[in-house]
């Protein structure tokens, strides 16, 4: 868990993890994850998939009890589309702000990361 804390820049919330692999035929075409977090005073989850290349596939809002001033747009969320693992995936950096909602864009960031950290861990020898 240390290890792929310290990747992502962010605490994982648990040491279990579900994950679901889509396939069309034999061909892998992602892998999904979900995160529940904290965003403020409540909860929030996302999916994000996973391309079988190891980079951000989709990000979708599932569930968002704060209020939905602070919900994140489609167009935002699809800016994490195609970015692999880095430090500088923070808004401001390689996303951009999220005007009036900072603590969701930092969540969203931060569960980003962490997923893309996880899958790295788990489709590595080490992982298995």
């Amino acid at each position: 868990m240390k290890r792929i804390e310290q990747a992502a820049g962010a605490k994982l919330a648990s040491a279990r993890v579900v994950s679901y692999r889509g396939s069309v035929g034999d061909s892998l075409v992602g892998t999904a994850y979900l995160d529940t977090h904290s965003v403020r005073s409540q909860m929030e989850t996302i999916l994000i998939v996973i391309t079988p290349e190891g980079r951000v596939g989709a990000v979708e809002v599932l569930s968002f009890n704060e209020p939905e001033d602070y919900l994140p747009p489609p167009r935002w969320l699809e800016r994490f589309d195609g970015k692999a693992l880095a430090k500088d995936l923070k808004p401001g950096l390689a996303v951009p702000n999220l005007s009036g909602a900072t603590l969701t864009a930092r969540a969203v960031s931060a569960a980003v990361r962490r997923t893309l950290a996880l899958h790295a861990f788990l489709a590595s020898p080490a992982g298995r």
